[in-house]
């Protein structure tokens, strides 16, 4: 998709019921407050996120700070780190389908959270000096002893077929894995059916497992999830429409109709971000209805995962 393009709309030529022109009407702030500069409503093309944002960080409004010194992670994953990471996930490509790699530890040889640490470390390394290109996003989960095992998104960018792309990635995962733990360990590596279901499964935000799977049960094993190389991951290029106040409170308001939720401040300014179950670009065309005009894309992402959204 070229810079500042609009996007085609959909071949129905109709928008979804609940985000018609009727619920973005311009009004005033319902707060009461008023508030400095613009809106933005940012969407990934081909991914999932919709984010709707007032007074943007760096230019109106109180500039973006750190949240202070890191706490410990908590040995019950939270439905924030959930959230954060189906969040993340939601600007990848629904396109560009991974391979899904599970990787499990035995239950009587299975190391301490720091040797566990060192074997991940090692294991990053040699991914990297493997695949130099290649990147992905990992989570960790517990069977119902407490031992725990990890999920794999995983693109190689070899451009060669997802297939082979795993063929490759059972051949060499399994013994690396068992070397670096020192006994033999199960890697199963599959190619994923359906990228924005994997998603969902691997985050667990929109999906609600066994509570044990998100339980230490008091270890400290580090973060819940991660992901090496993200330069190489298949972000979708940000779509942003500008526009005034109103076009916030009116978007947010057909996100409400249409159920979504996920109204938070962040750095003190409000923000809505949610998993479009549609075509997020829906979101962008009703923010140019709401008073909002598109603006070319600040970031151009480059992936080796596929085409870009909108090339030939």
């Amino acid at each position: 998709m070229n810079a500042g393009a609009v996007p085609p709309e959909p071949s129905s030529g109709k928008l979804n019921p609940c985000l018609n022109s009727a619920h973005t009407k311009p009004q005033d702030d319902p707060s009461g407050e008023s508030m400095v500069g613009l809106a933005t409503c940012t969407v990934w093309a081909g991914g999932e996120l919709v984010e709707l944002r007032l007074c943007p960080e760096g230019k109106y409004g109180a500039p973006a700070v750190g949240g202070g010194k890191r706490g410990r992670v908590s040995t019950v994953q939270s439905f924030a780190s959930r959230r954060r990471m189906g969040q993340f996930l939601g600007k990848l490509r629904s396109d560009a389908v991974p391979a899904f790699v599970t990787m499990t530890l035995p239950d009587k040889c299975c190391p301490s959270p720091d040797g566990l640490a060192d074997v991940l470390a090692a294991l990053q390394k040699r991914f990297k000096r493997q695949w130099p290109d290649g990147a992905l996003v990992w989570k960790r989960e517990h069977h119902a002893s407490g031992v725990p095992h990890f999920h794999m998104l995983v693109w190689l960018n070899t451009g060669k077929s997802l297939a082979w792309e795993v063929l490759q990635l059972q051949r060499w995962m399994r013994p690396v894995w068992s070397e670096l733990l020192g006994v033999k360990s199960r890697v199963e590596a599959d190619a994923a059916r359906d990228c924005k279901t994997v998603k969902h499964y691997a985050s667990g935000y929109l999906w609600r497992g066994k509570g044990y799977q998100l339980d230490a049960q008091g270890i400290h094993w580090g973060d819940w999830w991660g992901k090496w190389n993200p330069s190489g991951l298949p972000f979708g290029e940000p779509v942003v429409t500008t526009g005034p106040t109103s076009m916030y409170w009116g978007t947010k308001r057909a996100a409400r109709r249409a159920g979504y939720r996920g109204k938070r401040p962040r750095a003190n300014q409000p923000t809505a971000r949610f998993l479009a179950k549609g075509d997020n670009m829906e979101w962008a065309r009703l923010a140019v209805n709401a008073g909002g005009t598109r603006q070319p894309s600040p970031i151009t992402t480059v992936s080796r995962a596929g085409p870009a959204v909108g090339d030939a």
